[in-house]
């Protein structure tokens, strides 16, 4: 029988693997929408008011839900000289303290943007350009990618106090790549 920690793991891995691709989609989104925008802007000579908005906040989402993507496959900025060099039983706990206060600073942040984001829908928040888009679906995407980033930093946690493999879904560091 599944353990909880085991169906919450499962369970984050495929709404995070999910939300990467669907970032990566976010990505392409954005480069097809700035092509757009300097072609109109500057073959066709017409005005534009959206695309940098509109790409700003698609950015804004694709960073903070891609997070904890990134975060499962372990792929943020580390300190590659320490994990080579220290032996894995401190490489284990260094992950699993570094985890634990990044998860930490994330709840705030996520809490703080959970309050803005109820804040800008509560009174109705807009940009101030023409195209006013509001301001709510920044935050919400700020809100809930820190708050995934967070369960997915403790599920990391978790798996590691119990013994997972740490360097399972660990991104190869530079050197890996050269061989």
């Amino acid at each position: 029988m599944p353990t909880l920690s085991g169906v919450i793991s499962a369970a984050s891995r495929r709404i995070n693997t999910f939300i990467g691709y669907c970032c990566g989609a976010g990505i392409v989104v954005c480069a097809a929408v700035i092509v757009h925008q300097v072609v109109v802007r500057y073959v066709l000579v017409w005005p534009t008011d959206w695309q940098s908005e509109f790409t700003i906040f698609l950015l804004l989402g694709t960073t903070f839900m891609g997070a904890a993507y990134t975060q499962l496959h372990r792929g943020h900025v580390g300190i590659e000289i320490l994990q080579n060099l220290l032996p894995a039983r401190i490489n284990r706990w260094r992950d699993i303290i570094g985890a634990s206060l990044s998860a930490a600073v994330c709840a705030v942040l996520g809490w703080q943007s959970w309050a803005l984001f109820a804040e800008a829908w509560e009174f109705n928040y807009i940009t101030e350009s023409t195209w006013a888009p509001k301001l709510w679906v920044p935050y919400l995407s700020m809100a809930l990618g820190l708050s995934l980033l967070v369960v997915q930093l403790i599920v990391q946690v978790v798996d590691d106090l119990n013994g997972a493999d740490p360097d399972a879904r660990r991104m190869p560091t530079h050197a890996e790549e050269a061989e």
